[in-house]
């Protein structure tokens, strides 16, 4: 019978205890290293590994160059994020899906926002084309 599977995030000393591991067995035989990983089975370890603890995963922030090709590949290749990564030297599938969501996310709050700011007037060129500030407060007047 096999461990059950701990769904919880690493943590910091999880990290450490794995880079050591990987030190120690190589990044081969991840069932020995997730034997030494309490509640942690193969697949995550080899995960957390290749995805963010690999000394050639790309950690630099990114930048406008890879922005820009990731926004003009995704729409031929989505949703092969694996594909797409090969792209990108040193990010993984994960780090392409995640930056992608983000930017669409970014240009789609942007987006609304220069929508409503687009013309502010016309909220009250609508509203108040015929009507005299005066009237306003004579308005206000006969209400109390």
């Amino acid at each position: 019978m096999s461990r059950p599977v701990v769904y919880h995030r690493f943590t910091e000393k999880d990290d450490e205890k794995l880079l050591a591991l990987v030190k120690q067995y190589g990044a081969e035989d991840w069932k020995l290293i997730a034997s030494k990983m309490h509640g942690r089975n193969k697949r995550q370890c080899r995960d957390r590994w290749f995805r963010f603890l690999a000394p050639d995963v790309n950690h630099d922030p990114w930048t406008k160059e890879e922005e820009d090709l990731l926004i003009d590949i995704v729409p031929k290749l989505e949703p092969r994020w694996r594909q797409i990564s090969s792209y990108f030297k040193g990010r993984n599938d994960i780090q392409v899906k995640n930056r992608y969501k983000s930017l669409m996310r970014r240009m789609k709050s942007e987006k609304s926002k220069s929508e409503s700011n687009e013309n502010p007037q016309i909220l009250f060129t609508d509203f108040n084309t015929d009507i005299d500030i005066n009237d306003d407060f004579r308005i206000f007047d006969d209400m109390f």
